[in-house]
């Protein structure tokens, strides 16, 4: 995904903006970079359309006060991993796959037309990297309005929280709170019933791994506890809320009177 900064050369039609300028990857004219190939262009600015040539579009990444590789070609790539075996490679085609696929992501990052976005893809399409440079195009966008007191990270797991631990602050931005599932059903649970944390069932199953407990948890892991969960559901719904006449002084209210009253509220 895209560097927290990233030079390029812009020719406008009325004027040359230097290579070395450097402009925040979440700006307006940063989005130029992402969006378009060598050719033409255009973007939208405070004071209106930009049309104008982009020239030339280079990547590379230094390491250690070395350059490490540097690619040079019409395209975007946002890929570390793909931007050094491109720099290797002449495939056109190969470059052009790629291009579309991040171009796809920049878009998404970029959208501000949908107030609630869902992204779904395979395991490594880079779901959690488009999540987060959006969040920090969110904030830059809207600066001002937005800032990461507004936000609430969810994560399903302490493995999660430390891989995207230090990504915002990469991208420019603070790091945003972040609170796990487990620790939401803890407080849920906490006035309703006993439970195990995660860490406590590991333990237990670390020090005496019994045959019932371990297929309580297979079960629990599979798609016929969720099966069974929502047939319990349905089944409250139904048959557990029985209304009976009610008689309070002079007031009497049917047993239909407050079923529909119940049904008016679900």
């Amino acid at each position: 995904m895209p560097q927290a900064f990233r030079p390029f050369s812009w020719r406008h039609t009325d004027a040359i903006l230097p290579a070395c300028d450097i402009y925040d990857w979440r700006s307006p004219v940063a989005g130029l970079f992402y969006d378009y190939n060598v050719g033409s262009a255009r973007y939208i600015a405070p004071e209106g359309e930009i049309e104008g040539d982009i020239e030339l579009k280079r990547q590379y990444r230094i390491k250690q006060g070395v350059m490490d590789y540097m690619i040079e070609s019409s395209i975007n790539i946002n890929d570390e991993v793909l931007q050094k075996e491109l720099s290797q490679t002449s495939d056109e085609k190969m470059k052009n796959i790629v291009a579309t696929i991040q171009k796809e992501q920049n878009e998404i990052i970029r959208n501000e037309s949908s107030y609630e976005l869902l992204i779904q893809g395979v395991a490594g399409s880079g779901k959690t990297s488009v999540a987060l440079h959006r969040i920090a195009f969110l904030l830059y966008r809207h600066k001002g309005l937005l800032t990461p007191d507004n936000m609430l990270i969810l994560s399903p797991n302490k493995v999660f929280s430390d891989y995207i631990s230090n990504v915002l602050p990469e991208l420019g931005e603070e790091q945003i709170a972040e609170i796990g599932f487990d620790a939401i059903a803890a407080s849920e649970l906490a006035s309703v019933c006993t439970f195990q944390t995660f860490d406590e069932q590991v333990s237990e199953l670390a020090v005496s791994p019994e045959p019932d407990l371990i297929e309580r948890i297979r079960f629990k892991a599979n798609m016929a506890f969720v099966t069974e969960m929502d047939r319990f559901v349905n089944e409250v719904e139904e048959n557990y809320f029985c209304p009976t006449d009610l008689y309070i002084a002079d007031v009497h209210l049917t047993k239909q009177q407050i079923a529909n009253a119940y049904e008016a509220g679900q």
